[in-house]
């Protein structure tokens, strides 16, 4: 419950500046996120909890490797949605 909040927390702070970014955001399922404590989560938009590699969390990282993380997440997610197609 606890990263569900975090997660909704950071969708409402992209705000409503338009339709655009929020059609952009929802394009990428990973997400890298700053907890509070200052280390990085890398954040599965569709489920609003932390995303999963195997049987680990993936919490607890520097922002860097959060936002390399997610990317490459996110490119091996639309490779399994274009084989899908």
């Amino acid at each position: 419950m606890k990263h569900q909040y975090k997660a909704k927390k950071y969708w409402s702070a992209l705000g409503t500046t338009g339709l655009g970014n929020y059609r952009l955001r929802m394009t990428q399922r990973y997400e890298p996120f700053q907890e509070p404590t200052g280390t990085w989560t890398v954040n599965d938009a569709w489920t609003g909890r932390p995303a999963e590699m195997g049987s680990r969390t993936i919490v607890g990282m520097n922002q860097h490797d959060a936002e390399e993380l997610a990317d490459l997440l996110n490119g091996l997610n639309a490779q399994r949605q274009e084989a899908k197609s």
